[in-house]
């Protein structure tokens, strides 16, 4: 149960009863061997424990260095060993688990658990930032729980990042580590509440203390240091510890007792019988009992084992036997394990040896294990099981058992040396010894928890355990702790007497027998806990009770304690008066029961509130019938079931009094309460508004107090029972005025209940408008468009009509176009459409009375120009200056209206495309220029054809117009006399010819080609007069007609 650090690359050793394990540590992935020893107490080989596959980045298990068994322990038949290097995933890193072998019924070790690292993440210390994974740098395990430490992988230094017992059964306990991060962990044990830290110092942690600092031990300067430690609880509550500190040459051994107080306590200092002689004493302690082992592996490698009588606490330890290895081994000793028959010692460097005297066989290459029996020490006694039912918790049942020597059975009465119980002795359970067949029966009843062991002691020491099929829960037995019987209600000042106040309470214990004996202790406490009063009541007859009195209402928690232990809780309802409410008793609270609004002013209309509460304070929801005394006259309160409260109403008598106001119920009362009127005074009420509409906010002073709202009892009203919204606070009262929509005489009343408070005559004025209007349309649609058209019609003072009748006339130019009525069936809305361009006017109104006018365009297409709607006709637009030949630049103008006619004030950004009679297109650039409001069209116009010119908005063409374009010829001439020279449309070929024509053909060009046809003949290249070079084009086609004159004898300019 306790362990070296640092890891060595040696094997590994834990043993515990009869059970030996070896880790092999040259297998970086990881194998465990486990040894049992016979009944000679020679150890045999059982297993060989391998890493789960979930524990390896691979399913071979064999790309991670597991290190499973690098730390190890066995306790019963319980083994745990640690899995450092197991791979996480999720982290990327070698984070650690902790996997738990348990020992079945087929006496093969099966995996039942595995123990995750605890962390969640990184931590920091307060040396430097390191990197806590590899959970499982040490293991130690005990019946109480399990311990387990991480490694510090920037430094390779353990540190005691976690230390957290752990059952099978139970989940995670309870251990606190409190030691400080910056101390290495030199060793660890765990022993039943203890968990003992080796750092320098030693660190014990104690379960069954809250302050941990209590639990440290002291430890002489002296022997402070380097060290290994070890614990042996073994014999109960007489714990003994003892450390190794190895820090000097010569080394010693400290052993600490456990004294009555929990403390740990220096009781000796060993050495050995030559201390220069003993390098690093202690580097390896272990400690069970009354044996006690040390080693030194370093230089000259011993061990040394000191004994003393048996079972005598604090008697003097023997001068020591020191034992040595067979060979020359330097490492004898780097581990060792004692218990009360077996000492065994770890030898890495031992050479391999297929058996010997005193050595197990090797796990690896080189190193073995030496196993020394002691022998004084009494004969191993195994409990053999004949009966084994399956208890269920608090369940009865028989266990029977034989005991047995090295496989022999005793058939001696061993049942004065004879001790068992679940998990811990128990006195009442007294075995029957069998002559017959020399076996022992004892009757139990299963534990009130579950998942617990059934152990046999023979003098102390215990003998083999069980655990008895599955222990399950019976949750119908174990929750009942208590039937407690107590009155459900009393009055406030019970008298004390027998039977008044009663409370009984019949205790049991967690497997549902009733307890019989012994004090019970009542504790009544009021509802925060305070003024505790204490009631003490002894068993009589099999009913524990108590008689006591509380003075003060409320909900009082009276708790059961019994052995100091509380069994049971409930709670009692105090009152003056208790009601029943349904099939409910309710008690009615005199504190939180209330009267408000009473009178304060002479002449005073009053409203005074009654509300009935429980004891939680919250109103009693049922009429109780309260009687009231009024100035020692009875009046009627009216129960208000909405607000759980009652009303009385009325008027303060007109000269100063002082009277009292009581409430009782079922003729006990609850509330007192003095009224005292003093002079009261009305303020000033006056209205200012004088025409139809206006609205303003009255307030004027009432003398009710200033805290009570009156508000659900005012109300004022128009002399036509218009309703105005009026309130109450703090002594005014106020009235939102709306005055009615119509001139002439109106009343304003204000009244609280049947009473009138104030009332006023005005005179108004006639100022609203014949009515408003709020319509919501396009402004402007495309032809053929469906639009909405919504009206929204209000009344003189704003307020919208719902059950209106308005008219909507539809006129383009001053002529008809439709009508339509809106209601509120339509949603006063309609949906029109239009074929014909236009600007139309949308008239509204109601029995003749206008409420709107609004226009609506309606043009060819409809486009958004910077969030501006703009409407673009179909019929005004123009388009002019067009050219006529073709193959020439050209600039034309383009004009676009809106449906009014007028030119568009922005650009709409158009198209304008030549199409041909084949349907080919040739884009034109244009140009928008706002000052004129008109776009320059610009080109080059293309061949000879007739051609349509579309300009489009949007998807929609606006204007179409046709266009003819005309073959156009250049001239050259070269001098009076000289050649005339035509060029065809496309100035690419020329000819000449001695063709004669005269100056006055005239005509189109069309004409002059088709009356100079000719065929011409061949013409050399060189013959061919060169053209101005500007006017040089690159030859594509062959002319369809060429025309040839002499120039004209007259110098100047003529026309062709």
């Amino acid at each position: 149960m306790k362990h070296r650090h640092p890891p060595t690359p040696y094997p590994t050793l834990s043993t515990y009863a009869r059970w030996l394990l070896m880790g092999d540590v040259s297998d970086t992935v990881g194998k465990v061997y486990v040894y049992e020893a016979d009944t000679d107490g020679a150890w045999e080989y059982h297993s060989t424990l391998t890493p789960p596959a979930t524990l390896c980045s691979d399913s071979a298990c064999t790309a991670q260095d597991v290190k499973m068994g690098h730390y190890l322990d066995v306790y019963g038949d319980t083994i745990a060993l640690s899995a450092e290097g197991a791979w996480s995933t999720d982290r990327g890193a070698a984070l650690g688990v902790i996997a738990v072998f348990d020992l079945n019924a087929s006496d093969e070790w099966t995996l039942t658990t595995l123990l995750p690292n605890p962390t969640t993440g990184w931590r920091q210390n307060d040396l430097s930032t390191q990197r806590f994974d590899a959970f499982g740098a040490d293991v130690c395990i005990a019946e109480d729980g399990l311990a387990a430490s991480t490694w510090a992988d920037d430094s390779q230094l353990p540190y005691g990042t976690w230390f957290v017992p752990y059952s099978v059964e139970n989940g995670w306990g309870d251990w606190v580590l409190a030691i400080p991060e910056q101390y290495c962990v030199y060793d660890t044990t765990v022993a039943n509440e203890w968990l003992i830290i080796a750092s320098g110092a030693i660190f014990v942690f104690d379960r069954t203390l809250t302050d941990w600092a209590s639990a440290f031990v002291s430890v002489d300067d002296s022997d402070a240091g380097d060290c290994s430690i070890d614990v042996d609880m073994s014999s109960g509550d007489n714990g003994i510890m003892v450390m190794g500190n190895y820090s000097g040459n010569e080394g010693k051994v400290v052993v600490y007792a456990l004294d009555s107080n929990r403390v740990w306590q220096k009781e000796s200092s060993l050495q050995g019988p030559s201390p220069s002689s003993v390098d690093n004493l202690g580097k390896d302690v272990s400690i069970h009992s009354d044996v006690l082992v040390a080693s030194q592996p370093d230089g000259t490698s011993s061990v040394l084992v000191w004994t003393r009588d048996s079972g005598v606490p604090s008697a003097p330890w023997s001068s020591p036997v020191e034992y040595t290895p067979k060979f020359s081994e330097s490492l004898y000793g780097t581990i060792v394990q004692t218990t009360r028959s077996q000492v065994i010692v770890s030898s890495p460097d031992a050479p391999l040896v297929s058996n010997g005297a005193a050595a197990v066989p090797a796990v690896a290459s080189t190193g073995g294990v030496y196993s020394y029996t002691h022998a004084t020490s009494p004969v191993i006694v195994t409990t053999v099981f004949s009966s084994s039912p399956a208890f269920n918790t608090c369940e009865a049942g028989t266990i029977s058992f034989t005991l047995e020597v090295d496989g022999v059975l005793v058939t001696d009465d061993k049942t004065a040396d004879l001790t068992m119980g679940w998990d811990v002795p128990d006195s009442s359970l007294v075995p029957t010894f069998h002559d017959s067949d020399s076996h022992y029966s004892v009757s139990v009843t299963g534990p009130s928890t579950t998942s617990s062991l059934f152990i046999v002691w023979l003098d102390g020491i215990s003998t083999r355990y069980t655990r008895f099929g599955t222990v399950t829960q019976d949750l119908d037995s174990v929750n009942t702790a208590a039937t407690f019987t107590l009155p459900a209600h009393s009055t406030v000042g019970t008298q004390r007497g027998v039977g008044d106040f009663t409370l009984s309470c019949a205790p049991k214990d967690l497997c549902d027998t009733t307890i019989t004996d012994d004090v019970l202790t009542y504790v009544m406490c009021d509802a925060n806990g305070a003024n505790c009063t204490t009631e003490a009541s002894l068993n009589n007859a099999g009913s524990f009770s108590a008689v006591t009195q509380i003075a003060t209402e409320g909900v009082w928690t009276v708790t059961v304690s019994h052995d100091g232990t509380e069994v049971h809780s409930d709670t009692i309802d105090i009152a003056p008066v208790f009601v029943t409410v349904g099939s409910d008793t309710v008690g009615v609270s005199a504190t939180h029961s209330s009267l408000s609004g009473l009178p304060t002013k002479t002449g005073e209309l009053y409203v005074t509130y009654l509300t009935l509460a429980d004891l939680a304070g919250n109103p009693i929801t049922s009429d109780l019938s309260p009687s009231v005394t009024w100035g020692g006259s009875a009046v009627s309160p009216i129960w208000i079931s909405s607000t759980s409260s009652y009303t009385i109403m009325g008027t303060a008598d007109s000269s100063p009094e002082s009277y009292a106001v009581s409430v009782a119920v079922n003729s006990v009362t609850l509330l007192t309460e003095t009224v005292t009127t003093t002079q009261s005074a009305l303020g000033e009420f006056s209205l200012s508004v004088s025409g139809t509409c206006e609205s303003e906010e009255v307030s004027f002073a009432v003398d009710w107090d200033g805290w009570f709202d009156v508000t659900d009892l005012l109300s004022a009203v128009w002399e036509d029972t218009t309703v105005a919204a009026v309130s109450f606070a703090d002594g005014y009262c106020t009235v939102e005025v709306d005055a009615p929509s119509t001139p002439g005489v109106h009343t304003l009343t204000v009244t609280l209940g049947d009473r009138t408070i104030v009332s006023e005559t005005i005179n108004l004025s006639q100022i609203a408008t014949a009515g408003q209007s709020s319509h919501v349309q396009t402004g402007t649609a495309s032809l053929a468009a469906a639009f909405e058209y919504l009206e929204i019609p209000k009344d003189e003072c704003g307020n919208e009509m719902e059950d209106a009748r308005v008219h909507v006339v539809v006129e383009e130019g001053g002529l008809f176009v439709e009508a339509e009525n809106l209601t509120s069936e339509t949603g006063f809305s309609y949906t029109p459409s239009f074929d014909t361009e236009g600007i139309y006017t949308f008239t509204s109104s109601i029995d003749g009375v206008v409420l709107s006018s609004s226009k609506t365009e309606v043009a060819k297409t409809v486009v958004v120009v910077e969030g501006e709607t703009v409407g673009v006709s179909g019929v005004h637009n123009s388009l002019s200056g067009l050219p006529t030949k073709g193959a020439t630049e050209y600039t034309a103008s383009l004009s676009l209206c809106g449906a009014n006619s007028r030119p568009l004030s922005v650009d709409v950004a158009p198209q304008v495309v030549w199409v041909d009679a084949d349907g080919n297109e040739q884009a034109a650039a244009t140009t928008f220029d706002a000052a004129s409001r008109s776009y320059t069209v610009s080109g080059v116009s293309g061949a000879p054809g007739s051609y349509t010119v579309a300009v489009s908005v949007g998807e929609s063409v606006v204007l179409s117009v046709p266009a003819d374009l005309a073959l156009h010829i250049p001239i050259w001439a070269y001098g009076v006399g000289a050649l005339v020279l035509l060029a065809c449309a496309v100035g690419i070929n020329y000819a000449l010819s001695s063709k004669t024509g005269t100056a006055e053909t005239e005509g189109s060009q069309q004409e002059m080609l088709e009356q100079g046809v000719t065929t011409l003949p061949e013409v050399p290249v060189d013959a061919v007069p060169v053209a101005p070079e500007t006017d040089a084009q690159p030859s594509l086609d062959t002319c369809v007609h060429t025309l040839s004159v002499d120039s004209l004898e007259i110098q100047g300019v003529d026309a062709l």
